[in-house]
C-alpha cells in the first residue's frame, strides 16, 4: 500500500492504534506514555531547544536559526516526542533509590 491510500484509513484507526502500542510496550515490559495531541514536536530544535514556529506541510527540512543544526521534520519531531515523554514520566515516576540504599 502506498502512503496515500494508507491516510483515510490510519485516521480512523486511531483508538484501535493507541491500544495496540500499550499492549505491545507492556507485552515488553516497557512503560508506555501519551503526549499531549497539541505539543509542538515539529517546531521545537531538538538539539538546543529553540521553538521556531509553525511551519507548512511542505516543509519537510529546516535548520535551526540558534545553533544551525539542520533537522528532518518527521526525525526530529520523533525526538521530540520521545524526550517529552521521557520528560512526563520522570515528573511522575518516583523517585528510584540511589546506589548506597540496601536490599532487602
Amino acid at each position: 500500500m502506498s502512503g496515500a491510500s494508507q491516510g483515510p484509513r490510519a485516521g480512523k484507526l486511531g483508538p484501535f492504534r493507541g491500544r495496540v502500542v500499550y499492549y505491545k510496550a507492556t507485552r515488553r515490559g516497557r512503560t508506555f506514555v501519551k503526549v499531549a495531541r497539541d505539543f509542538p514536536s515539529s517546531q521545537i530544535c531538538s538539539a538546543c531547544g529553540h521553538r521556531d514556529g509553525k511551519k507548512p506541510l511542505q516543509v519537510r527540512a529546516w535548520t535551526c536559526p540558534d545553533c544551525a543544526v539542520r533537522h528532518c521534520r518527521d526525525w526530529n519531531a520523533g525526538k521530540n516526542v520521545r524526550y517529552e515523554g521521557r520528560r512526563i514520566l520522570s515528573a511522575t515516576a518516583p523517585p528510584t533509590p540511589g546506589p548506597g540504599a540496601s536490599r532487602r
